[in-house]
């Protein structure tokens, strides 16, 4: 089905995309920087590379395709909200690096679906999804490593207190055992002193 429904608010014009179940030889053809929503979902689709110059874009679903990789350009659509893309491909945490917090830091992404991906069958997925997302891993100390994410929910679950605490504490652990370590080989080394 194809539905492209427009709305004009008098300054400028912007769209609403549904392609489902369309078999896309050149999806680029349908994209724009008017489109706020745009839904791709069961069209044998492989990558999402196209979706660039959707600037404006606020909810993209790819879900039911062949994607096996989140594309980089995901990190640069400001406006993003909501990204849908269960059933694919996706199969381990490199695929997604670009949902990292320091890729996503001023986005405003808030909910996100990746069930049904072979990445969901790992082990702790879930944690560890969830240290990707809100955490940074550039940081100067324990105080000024956690900073607020707009992401709130993930594969259609509330991100709770308890969980965003237990990515802080694992964060802060991870501080102190390599500051510890750091230490530990500042004392071992002997430096001589200046002569």
């Amino acid at each position: 089905s194809k539905t492209v429904t427009e709305s004009n608010d008098g300054l400028s014009t912007k769209y609403v995309v549904s392609l489902s179940k369309c078999t896309l030889d050149t999806p680029s053809l349908f994209v724009n920087s008017s489109i706020l929503a745009l839904s791709l979902n069961h069209c044998d689709l492989t990558s999402a590379d196209f979706i660039a110059d959707c600037t404006k874009l606020k909810y993209l679903d790819l879900s039911h395709n062949c994607i096996n990789e989140l594309p980089e350009c995901l990190s640069t659509l400001q406006e993003l909200e909501f990204l849908h893309v269960p059933d694919n491909k996706i199969s381990t945490f490199h695929d997604v690096k670009f949902l990292s917090f320091d890729r996503l830091y001023g986005n405003s992404l808030c909910y996100i679906n990746l069930q049904e991906n072979p990445l969901g069958l790992l082990h702790n997925y879930r944690f560890h999804m969830l240290k990707l997302l809100l955490t940074s891993k550039f940081y100067e100390d324990k105080a000024s490593m956690m900073y607020e994410s707009h992401v709130v929910a993930l594969d259609n679950r509330i991100i709770s207190d308890e969980e965003r605490y237990l990515v802080r504490l694992s964060m802060s652990e991870h501080a102190d055992s390599i500051h510890h370590k750091i230490k530990s080989v500042e004392n071992a080394v002997d430096v001589p002193a200046p002569t």
